[in-house]
């Protein structure tokens, strides 16, 4: 394709081999939360303006890092599950982020993402529309049939234009994406302030941010009773905030938190050098019976699959600038 159109895609049989694939663009880290072998299929196509890519993924994914240095990102999701800053995403919003922007989302089955270079954001969506976006913070509020356009634009796109084209044909064509998004995006952005979210949700934001805090990297089993009283919070606030952001109760989402770190240790291990007793019992795991029962229901493997496997090699990766 010529320099004015660029498109691939990226198949993915692990979750860990996915985010080295989004890198150097992406700088996140994924964790896997629901159980069964991992898969994911990303298409992308790019133009002088934009960056817009859709992605499927089989099994539900926590993302924490940043969002791409340079670019505003705005996203939808297809599927029911999207978590986005501790609060599931509707039909009537689109996720934002700014530059470098820390991100922390869960989802899984298909979303779409539209990256706009901040020098062409002016050009794509005039300079009113453009100090609108850049006023959001975490989700913008569209029409549900907005919402719905912005998906089907963009997986019809990126289906449409993986095959190579001449250069006369990549410039026309991304010449005719470029007016498409455009028109997209003045439809869906409309001049308003930021909204607001409620006070009891950044109570429970709050929370749950501290206590990923404490726990983060925390090698033995919490005791949610003390967690809640270190938060100086009732234990149902909690259990109610890692339940609304995670799904999940607090107890069973840091025990699968535990399981990718020994999961993420085993892939970075020789086998001779180390050993799943090893590994396992550093993360607090005593009864490595069941952690090998929870560890293959979690990822579609045991532990030593994982540790007998070397990685598969990205073929590619997205684009970046």
């Amino acid at each position: 394709m010529s320099a004015d159109l660029n498109s691939g895609a990226i198949e993915s049989h692990d979750f860990e081999q996915h985010s080295e694939a989004l890198a150097p663009l992406w700088q996140v880290n994924f964790s896997q939360l629901s159980k069964g072998a991992f898969h994911a299929d990303l298409r992308y196509l790019q133009t002088d303006s934009f960056l817009l890519y859709t992605e499927h993924w089989n099994r539900s994914l926590q993302v924490e890092g940043e969002s791409p240095e340079g670019y505003l990102m705005l996203g939808a999701n297809s599927a029911p599950e999207f978590i986005w800053d501790g609060s599931q995403l509707s039909h009537q919003q689109l996720a934002i982020k700014h530059s470098k922007e820390a991100m922390d989302f869960i989802a899984s089955g298909r979303h779409t993402v539209i990256l706009i270079p901040y020098q062409n954001l002016g050009s794509v969506v005039g300079e009113e529309r453009a100090d609108a976006l850049l006023s959001h913070q975490h989700t913008i509020s569209c029409d549900p049939t907005l919402h719905t356009a912005f998906n089907r634009a963009i997986h019809q796109l990126t289906d449409r234009y993986q095959q190579s084209n001449t250069a006369d044909q990549g410039a026309r064509i991304a010449a005719r994406i470029d007016r498409e998004i455009s028109k997209l995006l003045n439809s869906i952005i409309r001049v308003e302030t930021a909204e607001n979210d409620r006070s009891d949700q950044n109570f429970r934001r709050e929370i749950l941010t501290r206590a990923l805090q404490i726990t983060r990297n925390l090698r033995h089993p919490v005791v949610i009773p003390e967690l809640a009283k270190q938060l100086g919070a009732s234990q149902r606030t909690l259990e109610s905030a890692f339940q609304d952001s995670f799904g999940l109760p607090p107890t069973r989402y840091l025990r699968r938190m535990r399981l990718n770190q020994v999961r993420k240790d085993l892939r970075r291990s020789a086998a001779e050098a180390t050993s799943i007793t090893k590994v396992g019992s550093s993360w607090g795991f005593t009864e490595l019976g069941r952690m090998a029962v929870e560890y293959r229901q979690l990822f579609g493997e045991s532990p030593s699959e994982t540790l007998a496997a070397s990685p598969n090699q990205v073929k590619s990766g997205l684009p970046s600038r």
